[in-house]
């Protein structure tokens, strides 16, 4: 072994035998830490000068739906059925929609990808398929958005006749 690789060794086994025996840290001590103030800030967000903007001051965007559940009414078994479901973006700020679910794979919903701006109205389209279904149905799709609860719930409904 090389002789600078021992001497490393052995130097750091003796740093760790005589910290260890006084139960100090090895090394130098850390600098003291100095207080912040507005003459020792140098980053923006180190400034104290202005106030935090807490999250709950950030007002949500809401929306609201025209209608909230549709009746198909009568349709076949098979039938692949759509409905577009309008609503409006009644905040002051954009509608970001995250994602919309149905309830389950025969309701499948498409909605609009890009902001929303204040007052815009908009549609979803809603295609739902009817196969392995019979009777009386209901259907829902959850809307994830930026709005005061985070969701919104529409429904749609059909009465299913076997062929």
């Amino acid at each position: 072994m090389n002789r600078k690789v021992i001497s490393v060794f052995a130097i750091t086994a003796l740093l760790l035998t005589v910290s260890c025996k006084k139960n100090e840290p090895i090394g130098p001590p850390p600098p003291p830490a100095l207080p912040v103030t507005e003459k020792t800030a140098t980053t923006p967000e180190m400034q104290l000068n202005e106030p935090a903007t807490p999250a709950s001051s950030v007002k949500p965007t809401d929306m609201a739906f025209s209608e909230e559940v549709y009746d198909f009414g009568t349709i076949n078994q098979g039938d692949k059925v759509n409905h577009f479901f309008t609503f409006k973006n009644t905040g002051a700020n954009d509608l970001i929609i995250t994602r919309a679910l149905g309830s389950c794979g025969c309701t499948v919903p498409e909605f609009p990808k890009e902001a929303i701006a204040p007052g815009k109205t908009e549609k979803m389209k809603v295609t739902f398929n009817s196969t392995g279904k019979s009777g009386k149905v209901e259907k829902s799709v959850t809307v994830y958005a930026n709005v005061p609860d985070g969701v919104k719930v529409v429904k749609i409904k059909a009465n299913i006749l076997v062929k």
